[in-house]
Parts: structure tokens; sequence; C-alpha cells
């Protein structure tokens, strides 16, 4: 009588779970401060479908440790795990050329609009896109990739400030959460701190500075902190009160970061010696129309928000442009002029 097979386990299918497993398990694995404790990845896995005991992940976690960069918390129970701050990223499947070279473009262009801490946070990620040119068939010219890309600013770049890793890590993660946040700040020029529990409602980043949008207490009137002048952030346990209109966007348009109003207004502005060639290629508006006057001058006449970021904008060109309509903002910009010639002595 032959041997019955159905007694016997099945070595190869169990390998397979565990392999499905332990990368389930390294992909919830947070990244150094964050961490997680065994009780929750059991949690996590069984929302998987994987079913196993805290026990059976803990063994998981002591192997796993010893091939990859993973280090366990144990000032306090239950043990919290992380993967090593600067453990290389692990990712499946690996990046392509024309992937690697974006990420490249990208750590560029971030490196200078976004705060140190996020872009060390990134690291990992283009650690790798260096790597993959690095190792792709041919390799002299791959590497020669990274002397060939650069990414440039439109306007004068500005650094952006420091913000403390442990204050974004709690506003970020408040946010997330929904959770209130007791913050402490210093407003520009002050002599001592602020302080307050505060709402948070969403993160605007605008150029190299980060902004978070919140309440106060019981108040309903929307406030803006700059992320780099809080000093302290600590997660509570309260929920967040998040308004039932609430819209980023709208407030945007709003204004009240100083670059969006809600009425357009109707620009019909004259470019000198080619400043405004560039509108043929790249529209300020979806509506815009532009008239070659002579070969010197072009007129545009475009609906566009009037905020700050317009004025700049115009301002920018200098003798080059001509505000023609609207009156109001035309004489503005002749008033801002008069003042820039009266700083230089002019007449």
């Amino acid at each position: 009588m032959p041997e019955s097979t159905t007694s016997k386990p099945d070595q190869g299918g169990k390998m397979r779970q565990t392999m499905q497993r332990h990368w389930c398990m390294l992909r919830l694995v947070p990244r150094a401060p964050q961490k997680i404790t065994a009780g929750e990845l059991c949690r996590r896995l069984a929302s998987d479908s994987f079913i196993v005991t805290e026990r059976t992940i803990q063994r998981d976690l002591v192997e796993l440790s010893a091939m990859f960069p993973l280090i366990s918390d144990e000032r306090e129970k239950p043990f919290g795990w992380s993967w090593k701050a600067d453990a290389p990223r692990l990712d499946l499947p690996g990046l392509d050329a024309a992937e690697a070279l974006m990420m490249v473009m990208v750590e560029q262009h971030l490196k200078h609009v976004l705060p140190p801490a996020t872009v060390k946070r990134l690291k990992p990620h283009f650690d790798l896109a260096r790597d993959t040119l690095a190792k792709l068939p041919d390799q002299r010219s791959n590497r020669a990739w990274l002397k060939k890309v650069r990414v440039i600013a439109p306007m004068q770049r500005l650094e952006a400030p420091a913000i403390k890793p442990d204050v974004q890590e709690a506003v970020f993660n408040a946010l997330l959460a929904e959770r209130q946040l007791e913050v402490k700040f210093r407003q520009r020029n002050a002599e001592r701190d602020s302080g307050g529990v505060v709402h948070p409602l969403a993160i605007v980043q605008r150029g190299a500075v980060t902004y978070l949008i919140c309440t106060f207490y019981t108040y309903t009137d929307y406030r803006l902190l700059t992320l780099h002048r809080i000093q302290q952030a600590t997660v509570l346990d309260e929920p967040a009160k998040r308004p039932a209109n609430f819209s980023v966007d709208q407030l945007i348009n709003d204004g009240l970061l100083g670059f969006g109003e809600s009425e357009p207004i109707q620009l019909v502005a004259e470019f000198y010696d080619g400043a405004g060639e560039h509108l043929f290629e790249t529209p300020i508006s979806p509506q815009q129309q532009l008239e070659r006057l002579d070969n010197n001058i072009v007129r545009l006449t475009a609906p566009v928000p009037l905020t700050n970021e317009l004025r700049w904008w115009l301002l920018g060109f200098g003798a080059r442009v001509e505000v023609v309509a609207p009156e109001t903002l035309r004489e503005e910009m002749a008033a801002e002029v008069r003042r820039a010639s009266s700083r230089y002595g002019a007449t």
C-alpha cells in the first residue's frame, strides 16, 4: 500500500507562507525613530490573513534582525522595533534607469524647498536611485548622468529653514491621527515663547517654508504656524476638532497665506525687449491672449487671481513691463516703482 502523502506537512507551502509573512513584516516596520511592537505587527498581519501568535512574531523579528538592519528599543515594554535610521531602502521591484534619473532630479529640487529633516528621511530613496544608476550596464556612461542633470529654480533660491525633527514628527503624526497638539512657538522678533493647544488641519508648503493650518482651543478662526518657529510639540490623546466645511483649497483661494484671492482680474500688460516671449510656451492662464504690437512689444490679456505672487512677478520685470489694466493695479505698480526710484535717489 503506497504511503499516504496527506499526513505530511507541506514544507514548501510553509516556507512560502513564512517568506510572505517576513516580507510583509519588513514593510510594516517603520524607520527610526518611529517603532512598532510585536503585538501591533501581529494585529496588522492578521488583517492580511496571516494568523500567527505574538511569540512567533517576536522570534521572526529576532531572526530578521540578524540579516537586516533592524533594531529593538528595549528601554520599556513592550519593545518597539524599527529599521535603523540610515538603513538602505528595501523595495521591490527595483528602479529602472528613467525612474532613478527622475529621483535624482527630485532630490536636487526638494533639498532646497523642504525642511532638512524631511530631506534626511528621504535620503534612502535618493541613495537607491544613485546606486541604481551606478550599477546599470555600461557603468561609466550611467555614472555620468549625475553630472548631466541639474534642477534650477526660476527665481532667487532661498534655503529651507531648519525644523526640529521631533517637532516635525509630532506635527505630522497629530495631523495624520487627527489628534490635538500642544505647542510652544516663538513669533518673529518675540523675546519669549507662546503656547497653546491647537487642532491641526493641514500642512502647506510655500517655497522653502512649511505652514501648519490650525485652530486654537475652542476658537474657530484659522491660524498659521510656521513649523520652524515651533520650539516644542506634543501629541495629545484628545481628538482634534475639524470644521465640517473645512477646505484647504478654499482657504488658499481666500488669501489665508497671502497668495490667493477668490475673484480674478482681467490683466492687460505690455512686455518689452523680449520679456514676454516665454508666455507663448508657458502661459500664465489657459485663457490668456497674446498679441504682438510690434517686434519689441507683446501684449498679454488674461484672467488671473490678484495675488502677491502676481505683483512680485510683474515687479520682477522692472522697466520691461507696463500694466495697462485694471487701473487699480496699474496705480499700485506705479506707486511701487516711484518708491523704489526714491530709494535710489532718482528724481
